[in-house]
């Protein structure tokens, strides 16, 4: 019995048993792939919703200090654009020396800026988003009844529908992304047409913050009413919290 099972052994495997063997992995990986795919894409989402979580609540830093939140961009005298509030903001996120580097008087893709231009800043990344260095798809609420007011501050003040009911800023998909120091941000049109599913990098899903801090996922299929009331700052447009 010794030698026969020795024999068998040293055989090796027939040519069905090896693609027996074969199908039994492959089976295992296609099973596995989607579990992977799945624990990854969790875990980018918590992390863009971490960052998008400490650039809401810099802005609220910057607006207690300034008692308005940021322009949406800044001007020059011509009123050409020069930088975003992304770049006004920097102190509040610990790049007090990256914002010390910058010349507010130049473009922000002027030479002068090479050094921010270049810098790719994590918190202003999505990690689920497939973008060129320094892009990001955190877009500030630019709607005409908007937080963002163009080249003017928005006064605290001016807000009066409830700050957990109210955009402050947004995810969008990636072919609206720009370059953090870019003065471009969210119309009512782009944050409006997600609603008819604008491919975010999360699946159907996206990243929301909010005038009073706080960071929620939206479905790409939130009713355009709904999302209309989220974009007025004064709409007197209560939403129900359910449909959130």
């Amino acid at each position: 019995m010794a030698r026969l099972f020795a024999h068998r052994w040293r055989r090796g495997f027939t040519l069905i048993e090896l693609l027996v063997v074969i199908a039994i992995i492959a089976i295992l990986i296609a099973l596995l792939v989607p579990a992977v795919q799945k624990v990854r894409e969790a875990a980018a989402r918590t992390q863009c919703q971490n960052n998008l979580q400490n650039v809401t609540l810099a802005l609220i830093a910057y607006a207690s200090a300034h008692k308005a939140f940021p322009p949406a961009y800044t001007i020059d005298s011509n009123g050409n654009r020069l930088h975003s509030w992304r770049t006004l903001i920097l102190p509040h996120l610990d790049q007090q020396e990256l914002y010390d580097s910058i010349d507010f008087s130049k473009p922000w893709n002027h030479p002068a800026n090479a050094k921010a231009f270049s810098t790719t800043l994590d918190v202003f990344s999505c990690p689920s988003a497939k973008l060129p260095p320094g892009f990001t798809v955190y877009l500030g609420n630019a709607a005409i009844e908007g937080c963002f007011d163009g080249s003017q501050p928005r006064p605290l003040t001016d807000i009066t529908d409830p700050p957990g009911q109210t955009l402050l800023v947004v995810e969008v998909s990636s072919s609206h992304a720009v370059h953090w120091m870019a003065p471009e941000d969210a119309d009512g049109d782009t944050i409006i047409n997600a609603a008819q599913g604008s491919g975010t990098a999360h699946m159907g899903l996206s990243m929301a913050g909010f005038v009073d801090g706080r960071v929620r996922t939206l479905s790409d299929n939130l009713d355009v009413s709904v999302r209309r009331a989220l974009i007025s700052i004064a709409g007197d447009d209560a939403v129900d919290a359910s449909t959130l």
